[in-house]
């Protein structure tokens, strides 16, 4: 059970990550069509839904690390590392917001 769980927090945190790369992903893309002057836009809307999804995985992450578990917090520490890694060096987003820097990457 608990190596089900372990693997549950990790796949938990590539989604998280997964869901923060695409929304990054979806701005750079964003930026070149924002002309605009409409306040809510399906573009928008879709990106409120994500960062909803990403919130609410995020908070269910950090309610499985307060169970103090050992297990469980590696494993939630790992997943999000690996995960990092992975979308942040070999699935760069071009254009992406300064606060997302890859440049430890290149």
């Amino acid at each position: 059970g608990m190596i089900l769980s372990c693997i549950v927090v990790v796949l938990l945190c590539f989604v998280m990550e997964a869901t923060r790369w695409s929304r990054l992903k979806r701005e750079a893309a964003n930026k070149l069509n924002s002309a605009s002057g409409i306040p809510v836009t399906p573009h928008r809307l879709v990106d409120a839904c994500m960062h909803a999804v990403q919130l609410t995985i995020s908070y269910f992450l950090m309610l499985v690390f307060m169970t103090f578990n050992v297990w469980l917090c590696v494993a939630t520490v790992v997943g999000e590392v690996v995960a990092r890694l992975l979308f942040t060096c070999f699935l760069p987003v071009e254009g992406a917001p300064a606060s997302a820097d890859t440049s430890c990457c290149t």
